[in-house]
């Protein structure tokens, strides 16, 4: 938190929602809410159903890499990539910035994003600064130039590290990681 208003939201003074599951005692909601100097912040409780096995789900036990990624854990990436978009939706706001409780915003935001996104047209983006391991970083690689070659997206920013400017010299190899400090 501190770093979130640090490097942006002490400025810019946005909402901040905090979902949870129904187990964070209200004294602790409200130490965090403290952290959050003017801005509006609640926590929000979500709904049974998101955290629910859809109709017709194997047994967890029987899962890929079930010991890896529990129930719990898969919840949340299924809430996270559908069903926030309704509730945040259903609770008046059009853009979301989704931080995890590991997320950190290590340097300065100088603009407000949401009204750079409306500006723009935009529906997504994305800040990262973790470096991609166990092979992952060539498929990110791979995947993001796929994407843009079959959109014909002209990226402003993503080529800057690379010897060639066009896309399709986008890899691992020619361009290194997409992380840097």
């Amino acid at each position: 938190m501190q770093l979130l208003f640090r490097n942006y939201n002490s400025i810019f003074l946005h909402d901040v929602v905090f979902f949870h599951t129904g187990d964070v005692p209200v004294d602790k909601q409200q130490e965090v809410i403290a952290l959050c100097m003017r801005s509006r912040a609640r926590f929000l409780q979500l709904e049974p159903h998101h955290f629910a096995l859809p109709a017709g789900t194997p047994s967890p036990s029987t899962w890929r890499y079930s010991k890896k990624f529990s129930v719990g854990y898969r919840h949340m990436i299924r809430f996270f990539t559908s069903g926030l978009w309704q509730v945040m939706a259903q609770e008046g706001y059009e853009y979301v910035m989704r931080m995890d409780e590991d997320s950190f915003l290590w340097s300065p935001i100088r603009y407000n994003v949401f009204s750079f996104m409306a500006s723009h047209g935009y529906e997504y983006g994305y800040r990262l600064a973790s470096l991609e391991r166990d092979g992952q970083a060539e498929r990110f690689h791979t995947f993001v130039r796929k994407y843009a070659q079959s959109r014909a997206i002209q990226p402003k920013w993503l080529l800057h590290k690379c010897p060639h400017s066009d896309l399709s010299n986008f890899t691992l190899k020619s361009c290194g990681d997409t992380c840097t400090k």
